[in-house]
């Protein structure tokens, strides 16, 4: 599953070949499916809901800023994004802020977050962009522990945390962009995976296969 700026797309995993081609707005950047089947759609200006038949159930016109990367959907159905500089959103389906965080006061690098999602357990995990720092938060949006940061990843010159996953066994595994230039992909590793301690303990690197990574998806 993933967006385009026209819609969205699926694929077959096994063969590469696509499934479906699904053309309904202009913009869009990012997608979410739900259990239910619902997929949500967002563009910097709204988020369309369709059913399972792909038909719209829903426009929510919603400014979602400059800054805006990912969309995720929490357990109360309400919306995150990023908003700003440094801050991340929670909002209601009608546009209504329920609260936002200003990750510079808990990592000062943070510039362009990447996104929020909230976890099964009711935590959060957030990524700071070029602040190179995964944050689990509570449900306060308090801080429990960091992945990363400026400096303090041994044997890797961290630049911007883009997309990032929290697996079963707890850790975390970030998609690790070092930018746009078709050579930065050689500058450090593309995917880096930490423990429940925020030690390294995996990185992938192959500047041939792929250039730099902003998102990532691991199949458990």
């Amino acid at each position: 599953l993933v967006s385009v700026p026209s819609g969205y797309r699926e694929y077959d995993l096994t063969t590469g070949k696509m499934l479906k081609d699904i053309t309904i707005g202009e913009g869009i950047q990012s997608i979410v499916r739900l259990d239910n089947g619902h997929t949500f759609l967002a563009s910097k200006r709204d988020i369309i809901e369709l059913d399972g038949d792909d038909k719209v159930l829903a426009t929510h016109t919603v400014n979602m800023g400059d800054f805006f990367r990912l969309l995720r959907i929490n357990h109360d159905g309400n919306f995150l994004h990023t908003a700003g500089p440094t801050t991340v959103r929670e909002i209601r389906p009608n546009g209504g802020i329920v609260r936002e965080i200003d990750l510079a006061k808990i990592t000062p690098e943070s510039s362009k977050p990447y996104f929020a999602e909230q976890l099964a357990d009711g935590n959060y995990l957030i990524s700071t962009g070029f602040g190179a720092t995964v944050l689990l938060v509570d449900q306060d949006w308090a801080l429990i522990k960091s992945y990363g940061g400026k400096g303090k990843v041994e044997g890797v010159e961290t630049h911007f945390f883009a997309d990032a996953q929290q697996l079963k066994n707890g850790h975390v595994v970030v998609a690790h962009w070092s930018g746009h230039g078709r050579t930065d992909s050689q500058k450090a590793p593309q995917a880096i995976e930490f423990d429940q301690d925020g030690k390294v303990v995996w990185t992938w690197h192959d500047a041939a296969r792929a250039g730099s990574l902003h998102g990532i998806q691991i199949l458990e």
